[in-house]
């Protein structure tokens, strides 16, 4: 949640200066692709982290 609403304020912020300075739009792009792959990656971490019947590292079945 607290990562959406940052994506929604850097957006907010993100997107006039787009609009204002045309130089910046590749700065802007750049951003926005290192968000979302970022968000990709900690939803991929979370999500492997509920999954089920995997032994820890630490571990030996004896």
């Amino acid at each position: 949640m607290l990562f959406s609403s940052l994506m929604v304020s850097l957006f907010i912020e993100a997107w006039p200066v787009e609009l204002t300075y045309g130089d910046n739009q590749v700065l802007v792009l750049g951003t926005w692709v290192f968000m979302l792959t970022t968000c990709m990656a900690l939803l991929l971490g979370a999500i492997s982290m509920f999954e089920e019947d995997i032994p820890e590292p630490g571990r030996r079945n004896k």
